[in-house]
Formats: structure tokens, C-alpha cells, sequence
């Protein structure tokens, strides 16, 4: 029976995927659960977070995706990224030169935040379409943050603006039928989302304030899949204030042409974190010296049957996370057509 594009549902991941976690090493601080966006483990006294991540919806962007991804993830779990691994999948449609315009834009990145390249695979193969490049990121980790200690009460922000990663897909792999309908002057203005698609500068310095417990980086799912996952793995649940959620223009515009949700559809650049209410002020310092947007969204509460919406109209509606990420369904129904 085939499976639609994207990740597992988290019933799907339990059953199938994370109870498999081979031999028990006492070295292992943080394994494989829900919401933990990075393992972690102690390496003679220092602890190493690791993370590794497919790009498979982009083209355009797939470089600069692969490095920001997974380095984002191990920003979330407290940690400061060093070392990438890249191996690339390259249909035989490619070239050697289109191998080497993708480690272009992977060098370029990594030598912005500091990451060294250590190694990896390059392959042509004719099973693959579209190029895949999966990257592994490791970094130092100073403080580790883990989901499990959220508590009710405590806060949910969010940074910058929702879904910017969908927007910037977008106008790169569409970017045709973006000019034609909105203009070139629009499609700019999404693509320069693409500066804000790193959380490290402020996953590093929500890590220094003590009453940040939990961090998450908001990918496939968007808003709804990552609040859920935390909320799963702390057996909690929420109330979320949808007149609060952030959302830019250009990105609502392009899903209601496009029939997305912006709060499904993929979201690097967007750090979900919960806070102590005590510790907001002092995050909001933090933040707000980094120039970096954020918004206060919600909190947690003690009823995990009850994770619900506010409306703008006073409604509240229960959030479920989505079976996929919406804008890999509109790729898929676009690449079928």
C-alpha cells in the first residue's frame, strides 16, 4: 500500500519508526522521540548533538535548504553547529556542473554560520527524478533542552513570520506562474524570506535564558504539526490565539491562491518556544536585540484532550496535526499534471 508524500503521522511514527532504537548506550542523553529535534550524546564529557535531513521538496533552494535545515534543528536542541556531512542524489538528467551550482550554494551557507563541510557521497543514480540532497549536522551542545519539561503555564512564542519556507519554495520552483499571476516586484519580495530561514541566531540566544525549557523548529507541518508534537511529548495540552499567529502578506496571498494553509505548510525560519511566564521579559530583551520578530501565541495547559484554536471571532476549533504538509501536496498535485 503506498504512503502520500511527506513524513508520518506521529501514530505512524511510534508504531513504525521510533520504537526501533538498537543497542542501549548509556551515552545517549537524548534519542529518538517526538518533538526532539536532534539526538544527543555524550562524547566524554562534551555533549554532540546530531541531526540529518532529506531536501526533497525544493530544486532552487535545495543548497541553501540543506544546510539551513538541519542545522536549525540542532540550534533548537541547544546546540551550536560545526560539521555538515552532504550526500547527493542527482538524477542522470543532471550534470556534473549542476552537482557542483548545488555545493556552491552549500559552501556559501555553511561559511556563513561557521560550518565546516567534513565529508559525504555524490551519486547520479536513475532512481531519483529530482535531485535529494540529505545532510548531517553536528554541533556542540553548552545547555540541552527537552520537551518533556514543558509544564502548564508556560508560554508559546513563535519568531518571525509563519510558513516563509513554503513561500520561498514557491516562488523559486514556481516562479513562472508566480510573475504571471502577481508580478516580478511580488515574487522579490518573497524570495527575500530567504535571509530569515536560519533560527540560529535566535534558537542561541533563547538557550541563554533559563526559563526557556523547550525549543522547536517549525518544518514539515508547519505551526500546528510542530505545537502538537510538543504537546505529545510533555502530555499536554494548549489554547493558541489564531489573531496572534504571524503571517506575512506575501505568504497569505500565496496560499489563498494556491489553496494552502499557512499554518501547514512548511516553516524554517520560525522557532516555536516555550517559555516560563516569569522568563518572558527577559526573552523578549533577548530577541529584541537581535532585531528578531516574534510573537507571543498561546500557552499550555494541563488537559491533553483539549489542544484548541481561538478564532478571530471567538470561536475555538480543536487542532489536529495535518496528515501532510500542505505544500507538498500542491507540488505533488502539480508534478501528476
Amino acid at each position: 500500500m503506498s504512503h502520500p508524500t511527506g513524513k508520518p503521522t506521529l501514530s505512524e511514527l511510534r508504531s513504525y519508526i521510533l520504537r526501533f532504537k538498537g543497542a542501549c548506550r548509556g551515552d545517549v542523553i537524548l534519542g529518538p522521540e517526538i518533538a526532539v529535534d536532534s539526538a544527543v550524546v555524550d562524547c566524554s564529557g562534551v555533549k554532540i548533538a546530531f541531526k540529518g535531513d532529506p531536501i526533497t521538496g525544493a530544486i532552487t533552494e535545495i543548497g541553501r535548504l540543506a544546510v539551513i535545515v538541519p542545522s536549525n534543528d540542532v540550534a533548537a536542541a541547544g546546540g551550536s553547529p560545526r560539521w555538515l556531512t552532504v550526500i547527493l542524489l542527482l538524477p542522470t538528467s543532471m550534470s556534473i556542473d549542476d552537482a557542483k551550482l548545488i555545493m556552491d550554494s552549500i559552501d556559501a551557507e555553511a561559511r556563513r554560520y561557521g560550518i565546516a563541510i567534513v565529508g559525504g557521497h555524490t551519486e547520479f543514480t536513475g532512481n531519483v527524478v529530482y535531485p535529494i540532497v540529505c545532510s548531517f549536522v553536528s554541533g556542540v551542545v553548552d545547555r540541552i533542552l527537552d520537551p518533556k519539561n514543558i509544564k502548564p503555564g508556560d508560554l508559546i512564542v513563535v519568531t518571525k513570520k509563519l510558513a516563509m519556507e513554503a513561500t520561498v519554495i514557491i516562488a523559486s520552483d514556481l516562479a513562472d506562474d508566480v510573475e504571471k499571476v502577481f508580478g516580478r516586484d511580488f515574487r522579490v519580495r518573497c524570495l527575500s524570506m530567504r535571509s530569515g530561514l536560519s533560527v540560529i541566531p535566535e534558537a542561541r540566544a533563547a538557550a541563554a535564558v533559563d526559563g526557556v525549557v523547550a525549543m522547536h523548529d517549525l518544518t514539515e507541518g508547519g505551526l500546528l504539526a510542530g505545537i502538537v508534537e510538543l504537546a505529545e511529548a510533555s502530555n499536554l495540552g494548549f489554547t493558541i490565539y489564531e489573531d496572534r499567529i504571524p503571517v506575512a502578506e506575501e505568504t497569505r496571498i500565496l496560499c489563498d491562491y494556491f489553496g494552502l494553509d499557512p499554518l501547514k505548510a512548511i516553516s524554517s525560519g520560525s522557532l516555536l518556544i516555550a517559555v516560563r511566564s516569569d522568563s518572558l521579559d527577559q526573552l523578549r530583551d533577548k530577541l529584541s536585540k537581535l532585531r528578531i520578530e516574534y510573537s507571543e501565541i498561546g500557552f499550555f495547559t494541563d488537559d491533553p484532550r483539549r489542544r484548541e484554536i481561538v478564532y478571530r471571532d471567538g470561536s475555538t476549533g480543536r487542532v489536529e496535526p495535518p496528515d501532510r504538509d500542505d505544500l507538498w501536496r500542491l507540488l505533488d498535485d502539480i508534478r501528476r499534471s
